[in-house]
């Protein structure tokens, strides 16, 4: 690996002294130079040292340093888990851990330790990857005469191939396709129990990039459980959805274009409609509105895919029905646009797709308003994109709930398709978990949303198959996600199963890094005390660890975010001010020579020049932190780096004293279109 370090440290005391690798050896189970070559997902892997000790310890301490996520086993029990999100390629964290229940899981004798590492190799502007490595030091501070066990030679390592390989990846989230080992054959938390292990390679580590001390950790973990079924039963999809070219239907003279067919029912008939999410249209049956949905795309369809979610379900007496979709003539802003963007159903505001369950869509015939007929082209759907398009028959006999977080599916047919949907009281996050016993194999989707309704929820609001799959085994087995998921509802489809399938233990656990402080904040308006939650909860949720964006999109800080959240932890969240302090010495970090400022750390952006936009915030950030917190050692330590963000503005200044030519001002939310051609994925 090449040593090549872009930034430049612009302050010493920015970070404490990098830590040095002086004892032990950097492992990995590829050699140096071959990754991530071809790989464009991520690599599962297993490292494991068997030691003995002469007598059992009193207390035991670990240090890791690892590209990128981790867990670690002490005879077969976990001791941590840790997901990390930053820069392999421009710094490392050495992380310290030190439970008490790990010197509890160690014995005078045979022990084992086991690593289970997740390394990722794809990356976007700033989630990059390093060569996966492990470098550890068990040691035993309390006792006498035990020497400490580091990472060498005597270590095995073996990949895990294909155990859960990745679907999808929406910016930084990845979905996967878990594929379940059964209990009698598994190994650590359902991996493979017969991995292929071999001697590690090993990595020099001068090579290495800085490697940094890592001081967050979560002040507890919170557990959330099911609060009721929302939706249960049984489910189909139609693998066709039909999409309307929205340009015949506003060929039209009428202020109310129209789309517009005739159902001929002979008996009582339950009718599920899902439609394209992104539009503005009413459903009327029989003239009467059933159904309405007012949310137009935005203007940039670079990313905005075409994607269904139910709409309504109604259930009709026999005889001829008229079904219409009036449409807003908000939709007509997208029209001038058609020839510049490929003729695709996928592109959200230029297509109306539709799906009609409980009816033969292809005996329908389509008019617009001014009878012209107007023909669908047909689509076709995955069963992951389709979920949350589904027409359900809600029926919770097939569903048997034996506790809080404890469900059985009861097959009412062979291979029967059943769906359990569950509410949580609100929006949580967390990595989910669950036992499963089924009489036989089969598959199961695990889809996250926010919105609910019509017997399915919306899981593809960030992409069409943003949907997580489980391949189960016959027997017992057990799914723990690797991903924290945001949720206010879960929703479990099966399929090919032919027998019962029993859901024990469902939980979800949330680390909680920011505790509420003891502000409060009451009045008589109901609204205002429900802001006030709702702040401290999205606070929760979006300064996940560090300050962030968001803490599923993109794993890190931004600039924009930073001054906001300094305030929010002054006043939600007393005495977490070392956290605003990292985040401003992160960005300090990884500012460039001639003095620009990366809009987020970790990373940079490439070769994309920086924001000056960020570049000012971080000026604000600074002294909103000082403002609030009153922190002058901080401030004095920081201010070379903002002397230098003004020095180099000095070189973009005019004779009027103006800033004139900068490369660029702010981009990030404007309009993509004109520079980039919409894709479908």
């Amino acid at each position: 690996m090449k040593k090549d370090w872009q930034f430049q440290m612009n302050n010493s005391l920015a970070f404490e002294n990098p830590f040095r690798i002086e004892q032990g050896l950097v492992l990995s189970p590829l050699a140096a130079g071959t990754w991530p070559v071809q790989e464009n997902s991520y690599l599962y892997w297993l490292a494991r040292r068997k030691f003995r000790l002469d007598t059992a310890p009193s207390s035991a301490a670990l240090a890791v340093v690892a590209d990128r996520h981790y867990e670690v086993f002490i005879n077969r029990q976990r001791m941590v888990s840790q997901r990390n999100y930053f820069s392999g390629d421009r710094y490392l964290y050495r992380q310290d851990h030190r439970e008490a229940e790990m010197a509890a899981a160690l014995t005078a004798g045979d022990n084992e330790i086991v690593f289970l590492l997740r390394s990722d190799a794809y990356k976007n502007k700033n989630y990059t990857y390093c060569h996966p490595l492990l470098w550890c030091e068990l040691s035993f501070p309390d006792s006498t005469g035990l020497t400490a066990v580091f990472s060498d030679a005597q270590w095995e390592v073996a990949r895990l191939e294909n155990w859960r390989p990745l679907r999808a990846c929406v910016i930084t989230r990845s979905y996967e396709l878990a594929k379940l080992i059964p209990e009698a054959e598994c190994g650590l938390r359902g991996t493979p129990g017969k991995a292929v292990y071999s001697h590690p390679c090993t990595l020099d580590p001068e090579t290495l990039p800085p490697i940094y001390k890592w001081t967050e950790k979560p002040q507890r973990t919170d557990t959330h459980r099911p609060t009721g079924i929302l939706f249960s039963g049984t489910w189909a999809t139609k693998q066709e959805s039909l999409c309307f070219d929205l340009t015949e239907i506003f060929r039209t003279g009428s202020d109310a274009p129209a789309l517009t067919t005739v159902l001929h029912l002979h008996q009582e008939t339950q009718i599920a409609i899902s439609a394209s999410a992104l539009s503005a249209c009413s459903l009327l049956l029989d003239g009467t509105e059933a159904a309405s949905r007012d949310w137009l795309p935005g203007p940039d369809l670079m990313r905005q895919m075409n994607y269904l979610s139910p709409l309504a379900m109604v259930t009709l007496p026999p005889g001829t029905h008229e079904l219409s979709f009036r449409f807003h003539a908000g939709h007509r802003r997208f029209l001038s646009w058609k020839q510049r963007f490929a003729d695709s159903p996928n592109i959200a505001g230029l297509w109306f797709r539709l799906q009609v369950h409980g009816y033969d869509q292809a005996a329908l015939e389509w008019h617009n308003c001014d009878g012209q007929t107007i023909r669908p082209r047909p689509l076709d759907c995955s069963t992951a994109e389709s979920l949350s398009a589904r027409t359900a028959q809600c029926d919770r006999q097939n569903v048997q709930q034996t506790a809080a977080d404890s469900f059985t599916f009861l097959p009412t047919g062979k291979n029967d398709r059943q769906f359990l949907t569950l509410a949580y009281g609100g929006l949580k996050k967390g990595r989910l978990s669950f036992r499963i016993h089924a009489a036989s194999a089969g598959r199961i989707y695990l889809s996250y949303g926010v919105l609910a309704g019509n017997g399915a929820i919306d899981c593809a609001r960030n992409r069409k198959d943003a949907v997580d799959i489980i391949e189960v085994p016959a027997g017992d087995s057990q799914y723990e996600a690797f991903e924290d998921r945001a949720l206010a509802f879960l929703d479990l489809a099966c399929e090919n199963f032919s027998g019962r399938v029993e859901i024990r233990d469902l939980a979800l656990h949330e680390r909680i890094f920011l505790d509420p402080s003891a502000a409060a904040f009451e009045s008589t308006d109901t609204a205002m005390n429900a802001l006030w939650r709702a702040s401290i909860r999205t606070a929760q949720l979006c300064c996940d660890e560090i300050y962030m964006d968001n803490f599923e999109r993109e794993h890190t800080q931004w600039l924009c975010s930073s001054p906001p959240n300094i305030a929010a932890g002054y006043y939600f969240f007393a005495g977490n001010r070392s956290k605003a302090d990292k985040t401003l010495l992160e960005l300090a970090l990884h500012q460039r020579a001639d003095g620009e400022l990366q809009g987020h750390a970790p990373g940079f952006w490439g070769e994309r020049p920086a924001y000056q936009c960020h570049i000012g915030l971080y000026i604000r950030a600074v002294w909103r932190n000082y403002h609030y917190h009153g922190n002058l050692t901080l401030l004095k330590q920081l201010l070379p780096t903002l002397k230098k963000i003004l020095s180099y503005w000095e070189n973009w200044r005019n004779a009027d004293g103006l800033l004139e030519d900068l490369h660029t001002v702010w981009v990030d939310w404007g309009i993509h279109m004109y520079s980039y051609a919409p894709v479908d994925n």
